[in-house]
């Protein structure tokens, strides 16, 4: 997790390789599903959650599953959607994963072929920096007030 991503782009080209999942969007969203600092943050955050809930929950039920789905989860859930919008985030930026990972010009993301755009035209390129920035823009509007929550309502012993 301390390491640069730069660091990890050869062993991602190597599985890609290996899994034949080179130069297709699979190879660019699933190492983002298994991100280090997600799996940190979220440990994080369930470890402010107070021990005598789930061994409250663990007298009414043996089930991990239940307890998981209806204790946790609903006690973590601002974190969850932090962290989704936060992992979207980044890899709606990401520049030098697509370069390595991908071989066909056209299935580039938008965030590497806007530099190729301004070359062409400058209304071209406007209109794809404005496409560009609209989901990120919604996400944080549509969850501003969970992000808030995310960041800042867990007491996180680090």
């Amino acid at each position: 997790m301390m390491m640069p991503f730069q660091v990890t782009l050869l062993p991602q080209y190597i599985v890609s390789k290996s899994l034949f999942l080179y130069d297709t969007s699979a190879a660019l969203i699933l190492p983002g599903i298994f991100m280090p600092f997600a799996v940190f943050l979220l440990t994080q955050i369930i470890k402010t959650i107070p021990d005598y809930l789930i061994e409250a929950a663990r007298l009414e039920t043996k089930s991990t599953f239940i307890i998981i789905v209806k204790i946790i989860l609903p006690q973590v859930r601002t974190g969850i959607v932090c962290l989704i919008v936060l992992n979207f985030t980044e890899y709606w930026n990401m520049v030098a994963e697509p370069l390595v990972l991908m071989e066909t010009v056209s299935k580039y993301p938008l965030s590497v072929r806007i530099p190729e755009m301004l070359s062409k035209s400058d209304a071209g390129a406007t209109v794809a920096s404005v496409i560009f920035f609209v989901p990120p823009l919604l996400l944080y509007l549509f969850f501003k007030d969970e992000i808030a929550d995310g960041l800042a309502g867990y007491k996180l012993k680090f």
